[in-house]
Formats: C-alpha cells, structure tokens, sequence
C-alpha cells in the first residue's frame, strides 16, 4: 500500500508487516488534524481521513467487506449522499 499526507514523504508498506512489527505509524490511518490517504497502487481500495469531520471512508468492495464490517462494530457510520 501507499500512504500519503502533504506534511511527510509518501511511501510503501505491507500493512501486515507493519502491524506486526513494533514500529509508529509515520502518516496515520485515523484523522488527527489533517487528510491521509492509504490505498494500493493501483487505487483500487484504501482509506482516507478527513480531519475536520472525523471521518475515515473505506473504498473497494475487499476492504470494505473486511475492515469495513469491523469498523462498523464500534465507529459511528455517516450517511453520504450519491
């Protein structure tokens, strides 16, 4: 995956490597003052925080079903309009 946010240097990472390794996230998952996006290369699924509304939307049928299902147990979900 690839994780962006203007304020640090993008970069790649295997997001099981990562959790299971000790380390920090340097570009978050969750919003905490400003956007970060991780996604695959490809775009074809990922996540993106925006900082003022507090929210993460989760995009691509795979994660969504997986991580999304999850999030959905314990964060609020927001109604969008299409």
């Amino acid at each position: 995956m690839t994780a962006l946010d203007w304020q640090h240097t993008a970069y790649r990472y295997s997001p099981a490597k990562h959790a299971l390794a000790d380390i920090g996230w340097p570009v978050p998952v969750f919003p905490n003052g400003d956007y970060y996006v991780h996604t695959t290369s490809d775009l074809r699924w990922g996540t993106f925080a925006h900082p003022w509304q507090q929210s993460l939307t989760v995009w691509g049928a795979e994660l969504v079903r997986t991580l999304g299902a999850e999030l959905l147990t314990w964060l609020p979900r927001h109604a969008h309009s299409r």
